[in-house]
């Protein structure tokens, strides 16, 4: 079941002002006082949205007038509403500490296998690899011996045959294998203890619209979902997916592009790609999310997850 994508903006829920000097606390004081405190320079405070829309009709009732305090009210607003179009607020992304249970039975990881923000796209790997083919994604620098990036010949469950083409060693044919053994789960192998990458069913669960609510998220360089959870007892939690998009032999795809992409691994195998050549993975864009198959040769992201 897909999800619902709200497309609704976010905004802040107040714009903050804060003085080099001395602080004052404005909690208490009139929305004219406030303003009148941080204008001397002497205070720190915020305005609420239905403040600053109550500022902005004084500024006008009282230009016309030609009071100049108040013309200072409008220029300080221009200067918010500057803030606000350069994409210099946001909102709180995801609920805080290391993981966040969102009611479905498991731990969400706050933020990307390799990432220090939940903004952050973190690192990419392989299916089944556990550490990525380079050395520092931005300048995207390649390691000994990976040097044509995110393909077969890279790919350390692949090898060339006698007639150059590739065949999978691991999770074919043969072993029978249909999702990622403990030790190639890099999850599992980086975070230790319960965590791994999430199943396919484990997304699909997140996915359901009736328990979660998807909330585009486009500011700048900062795009991808808000997952906020509606189940009883776990209501408001929430998780950002950015959209990290994925690496395809030396190339970071839609990266600076006007297209947004998510791409996230899941620890199984996908019966949609021919020769046991790909695994399942959670694709979004800003009109669609669901699970599908990819090569599991390409560089994805990894969320983890912990029973």
């Amino acid at each position: 079941m897909s999800p619902v994508i709200d497309k609704k903006p976010i905004l802040p829920g107040k714009y903050t002002f804060t003085s080099v000097s001395k602080t004052i606390n404005t909690s208490s004081k009139t929305l004219l006082e406030k303003f009148q405190l941080i204008e001397k320079g002497c205070a720190s405070g915020s305005f609420s949205i239905g403040e600053a829309l109550k500022l902005v009709v004084i500024a006008f009732k009282s230009e016309k007038s030609g009071d100049v305090r108040f013309t200072k009210i409008l220029a300080a607003l221009a200067a918010v509403i500057k803030a606000l179009a350069n994409k210099n607020t946001a909102p709180v992304l995801s609920s805080t500490g290391e993981y966040v249970e969102m009611g479905d039975g498991l731990k969400w990881a706050t933020r990307n296998l390799g990432s220090s923000k939940p903004e952050e796209s973190g690192d990419y790997f392989a299916w089944g690899e556990t550490e990525p083919y380079y050395s520092s994604l931005s300048p995207l620098t390649w390691k000994n011996g990976k040097e044509k990036g995110f393909c077969q010949e890279s790919y350390k469950h692949c090898q060339k045959t006698e007639n150059n083409s590739f065949a999978f060693i691991k999770y074919n044919e043969t072993d029978g294998k249909s999702s990622l053994d403990p030790a190639d789960d890099v999850a599992k192998v980086k975070l230790k203890g319960n965590w791994r990458i999430p199943s396919a069913a484990d997304w699909e669960r997140l996915m359901n619209k009736d328990n979660f609510t998807w909330t585009l998220y486009d500011k700048g360089t900062v795009r991808g979902y808000i997952v906020t959870s509606k189940v009883k007892g776990y209501e408001g939690n929430k998780i950002f997916i950015p959209a990290a998009s994925d690496i395809m032999y030396k190339v970071q795809r839609y990266k600076g592009r006007p297209v947004l992409r998510g791409s996230y691994w899941t620890s199984e195998m996908s019966a949609d790609q021919k020769y046991y050549s790909g695994a399942k993975y959670l694709c979004f864009t800003d009109s669609f999310i669901t699970v599908c198959g990819i090569p599991r040769y390409m560089g994805l992201p990894v969320r983890p997850v912990s029973n």
